[in-house]
């Protein structure tokens, strides 16, 4: 019995231990992806801050050159498409910022998860490796009870051979109190 549980326990601690083994695989392997859309979310808060860098800079352009009377229809009509131009391109960036955060915030959910497998397959391991060593006991005192009946029931064995007509009820007595005492080992 005691061999069969072992090599039960042995075969989920190695089950158990594959499963930790591929959570810590998957949790690099998500640290690196979550690495990437952060980066991906600086990449696109830098590209939206250049926007609007621009389209302040082409602010400024045009505050300056309405004070001059060098202003043409032409020049305002490229200057307004120009304007519209940079305010889809920085609303572009903006779109582009918001997406990459909310990918980016879903790999960090699905890191967490993996970090939570991972502290779950080393809780389920850390269980095994506990129930395995109370087997190891319990088969250890089982061992040990069983020696003392031995020695036990040895001795009676003995005392009876060397006093030859000894009193049966003492001997019936020290039997049944072995008896007990294995009794009581069991439970």
């Amino acid at each position: 019995m005691d061999s069969t549980i072992t090599r039960t326990l042995d075969a989920l601690r190695r089950v158990r231990d594959a499963r930790q083994r591929k959570a810590a695989i998957e949790k690099v392997r998500q640290e690196r992806v979550a690495a990437r859309t952060a980066q991906d979310v600086a990449d696109a808060q830098t590209r939206m801050m250049r926007e609007i860098a621009a389209r302040l800079a082409l602010a400024q352009r045009i505050d300056r050159d309405s004070g001059s009377s060098a202003v043409t229809p032409r020049s305002l009509a490229d200057t307004f498409f120009e304007d519209m131009s940079r305010t889809r391109a920085a609303g572009l960036a903006r779109l582009d910022v918001m997406r990459a955060g909310e990918v980016h915030r879903r790999e960090e959910a699905t890191l967490d998860e993996l970090r939570q497998q991972l502290g779950r397959a080393q809780a389920n391991l850390d269980k095994i490796d506990r129930v395995a060593g109370e087997v190891g006991r319990a088969a250890q005192r089982r061992a040990d009870a069983r020696e003392d009946d031995e020695a036990d029931a040895a001795a009676l064995r003995g005392r009876s051979h060397t006093a030859g007509s000894a009193d049966e009820s003492t001997t019936r007595h020290a039997a049944s109190a072995v008896s007990q005492r294995r009794d009581g080992n069991r439970s």
